[in-house]
């Protein structure tokens, strides 16, 4: 389970991208997007069904609901993302940072 995104209900459809596919962004409910390592998480995971996995990175920028994400199928360091704001923002994310 990926924890971190202030989940009240209501998911919002995540995206997988990065490099070899192994980062998942998803927006928030609070203008937020996080991301999470997906090769850290298989790598850590036990048969526990409780095991849990916080963001790796938190984007802050928009001021409400962030309602979608898209990697960059060209650039695995870019990543977009939409609110219910009215904007979209691109967002360089590396391993480092």
């Amino acid at each position: 389970k990926y924890l971190g995104a202030g989940d009240t209900g209501a998911m919002l459809v995540p995206a997988v991208g990065g490099f070899q596919q192994k980062l998942l962004a998803r927006g928030t409910l609070d203008g937020r997007v996080c991301i999470w390592d997906r090769g850290e998480a298989a790598s850590t995971r036990s048969a526990s069904p409780t095991d849990t996995h916080m963001p790796i990175a938190e984007l802050h920028g928009h001021t409400q609901p962030v309602n979608c994400v898209a990697w960059s199928p060209v650039d695995q360091t870019l990543l977009v993302s939409a609110s219910d704001d009215g904007t979209l923002r691109v967002w360089h994310h590396s391993a480092s940072s």
